[in-house]
């Protein structure tokens, strides 16, 4: 993402307030980030009900 920092920002509080949103009471949220020589990656993965594959 070529982006300035307050989006970044934004996107990763989206993907944590959705994750804690549509998990479980008690669920658990599992977030992970790495470096690569170009780019960083986030890994958001929770039990909340998820996308159905194939939606827009």
């Amino acid at each position: 993402m070529n982006d300035t920092p307050s989006r970044v920002t934004q996107v990763l509080n989206n993907l944590l307030s959705n994750a804690v949103k549509y998990s479980p009471h008690g669920g658990r949220i599992l977030v992970s980030t790495w470096g690569r020589p170009d780019e960083v990656v986030t890994w958001v993965e929770d039990e909340g009900i998820g996308i159905e594959e194939g939606s827009p």
